[in-house]
């Protein structure tokens, strides 16, 4: 049996950049916010999604600002994806079932995971520039844990995600921020 050359271009070195360790920092808080909201630990939990978003908006910002190889910039788009699915849309979900375990929360944490990743896929796949088409995950996943700050009681956690999962699909163009890394 021939031994298959591998291209290069298929290391883990030549493909993983530092805006790809932010990533993997951005999944890795979204499954301690698993972790703590099992646990019971929903401070910590929301503190953890919080933490994500801070990781998701330095590792774009730091993507952007670096010239990549297309192989590793389309690496990075799908990395981010996957880590936003973590912890912008399975996280959230299961926070708000274990704060109100109900058929309710079931159907909205279903519908939002879902809206969560139809709305990442389709980022992936629009070739826009400048604006989202709905508002994107990570800044609506921020509403939860204000939520949470506020006091409100969880019981209306299942039709905020309801109407979060809206949100995220609804046919409006949203600007996107526009922050730079300034160079050294």
């Amino acid at each position: 049996m021939p031994s298959a050359r591998i291209s290069k271009s298929y290391s883990l070195g030549s493909l993983i950049g530092l805006a790809d360790i932010i990533t993997i920092l951005n999944a890795v808080s979204g499954f301690f916010s698993i972790i703590f909201s099992f646990a019971g630990h929903f401070n910590y939990a929301f503190g953890m999604l919080v933490l994500a978003f801070v990781f998701d908006s330095v590792d774009g910002i730091l993507a952007r600002s670096r010239k990549t190889l297309t192989s590793s910039r389309k690496f990075g788009v799908q990395m981010d994806s996957l880590a936003d699915v973590i912890s912008f849309g399975l996280a959230p979900a299961l926070i708000v079932y274990l704060m109100n375990p109900s058929s309710l929360s079931v159907l909205a944490g279903v519908l939002y995971l879902s809206s969560g990743m139809i709305r990442l896929a389709r980022f992936n796949i629009l070739p826009l520039r400048g604006i989202f088409v709905g508002f994107p995950i990570p800044t609506i996943v921020l509403v939860l844990p204000l939520f949470f700050l506020f006091r409100v009681s969880p019981a209306y956690y299942p039709w905020l995600l309801i109407a979060l999962s809206a949100l995220m699909n609804v046919p409006i163009a949203v600007p996107k921020p526009k922050i730079k890394i300034p160079k050294a």
